[in-house]
């Protein structure tokens, strides 16, 4: 039976790197199951980098990611943990679900458009699909008991305004939340942290591009290659305004918490040190320390970038090029690095 009011007051919620881990992993650990940042990025293998480029009414828009963007079936497809997705059109009936599932003490995360949150940064600004964890109710004075990661933030919420964030066109219209449970045999942990790790070299090295004529998807280091020959063309051909507004765009996702390709080289900088711990490898923390000189790259990159003035993007992208052109290098003998280093795990 479901109570009027509700909180699951133990919850327990840790900020890291990453808000999709963040999420999962306290849900399992609210179920007892407890694993560290570091080794459930490593272990899933999805470490690479992605260039997706769609052309509208003849001027790019660009999209970068440090990861597959699958990261969170990902998480769970490796460890062996549950996760199960609900959806519904009616909120009222997802609703009725959702207040059953928190009243038995189990989390719920859901799917919602940040355009429509009032805690967060891009309230009316932004249409971005955001998880939450939802963990209380007070059904009296109507609202629910959240936790974002992106940014964190804690607290309570209208159910009017869940309600909204929830079926918000722009994500789909459909109530969508998930609930997590461990997995039911123990994971070998160390073992898929060096399957996820050599496959993160894979999806470096195996580079290629899937193009429909509109959209283009390149990967690993070659991903990397045909973007710096994009920047060269676009700052020699491209009006300056065009430039400006693609700039604006690339800063972000350098950036970005969820899927950046800056925040997930730190990530995986922490991942090799952690993993040299525990095999043990020296060889494994030197290579993680070279992660992190290469995440100060791509900050000098994004600070570059994102303070270019309208009146010399041209110049700055021109400069970013060469920038990128030195980021390669040291990616390229970073991973083959790492390459041969897996071949001794």
């Amino acid at each position: 039976m479901k109570a009027g009011r509700f909180l699951i007051d133990d919850y327990l919620f840790e900020e890291g790197y990453n808000p999709l881990i963040s999420h999962s992993r306290a849900a399992l650990d609210h179920h007892g199951f407890s694993i560290s940042e570091e080794l459930w990025y490593g272990l899933t293998g999805g470490f690479g980098f992605i260039y997706r480029k769609e052309m509208r009414d003849g001027f790019p828009k660009v999209y970068l990611y440090g990861h597959d963007p699958a990261l969170f079936s990902l998480i769970h497809d490796r460890l062996g943990s549950k996760l199960r997705h609900f959806a519904k059109t009616s909120f009222a009936e997802a609703w009725e679900e959702i207040r059953e599932l928190i009243s038995n003490s189990i989390p719920v995360l859901v799917s919602t458009d940040s355009f429509e949150l009032q805690h967060h940064p891009w309230y009316k600004y932004v249409h971005k699909r955001n998880l939450l964890t939802l963990v209380g109710y007070d059904q009296e004075k109507g609202r629910v008991n959240i936790i974002d990661a992106n940014p964190y933030f804690r607290g309570w919420l209208p159910i009017e305004a869940l309600e909204t964030a929830m079926t918000s066109p722009n994500i789909g219209g459909t109530c969508s939340w998930y609930t997590i449970s461990p997995p039911e045999i123990a994971p070998d942990t160390m073992a898929l942290l060096v399957e996820g790790i050599k496959k993160s070299v894979k999806n470096m090295l195996e580079g290629y591009s899937e193009d429909d004529g509109n959209v283009s998807v390149s990967y690993g280091l070659y991903g990397m290659e045909m973007e710096k020959l994009d920047l060269e063309v676009w700052s020699r051909a491209m009006p300056e305004e065009s430039l400006y507004n693609l700039a604006t765009g690339i800063s972000y996702y350098i950036y970005a918490p969820t899927y950046g390709i800056g925040s997930s080289r730190l990530l995986f900088s922490r991942v090799l040190i952690e993993a040299a711990e525990l095999l043990p490898c020296d060889d494994l923390r030197s290579c993680g320390s070279e992660f992190q000189e290469i995440h100060a790259l791509w900050e000098g990159f994004f600070l570059k970038i994102s303070k270019a003035a309208v009146n010399e993007v041209r110049r700055i992208y021109g400069e970013c090029a060469q920038m990128l052109e030195l980021i390669i290098e040291r990616e390229s003998k970073a991973v083959l690095r790492l390459q041969s280093i897996c071949q001794r795990l």
